[in-house]
């Protein structure tokens, strides 16, 4: 896939486009992706929140 199809990807996905999701690669077997650390998503801002990873 390239990455233009990578961002129809996330596109398609219901909720993906709002956090931040990247699609790193993607198969038939396999979809990997990735979050960024978004300090504004973090309860605590002096501690790196590491939920999603």
């Amino acid at each position: 896939m390239t990455a233009v199809d990578h961002q129809q990807l996330v596109a398609l996905l219901p909720f993906a486009v709002s956090p931040g999701v990247q699609i790193d690669a993607a198969s038939a077997e396999e979809v990997r992706g990735h979050l960024d650390w978004m300090p504004q998503r973090c309860t605590r801002p002096a501690v790196r929140c590491t939920s999603a990873a």
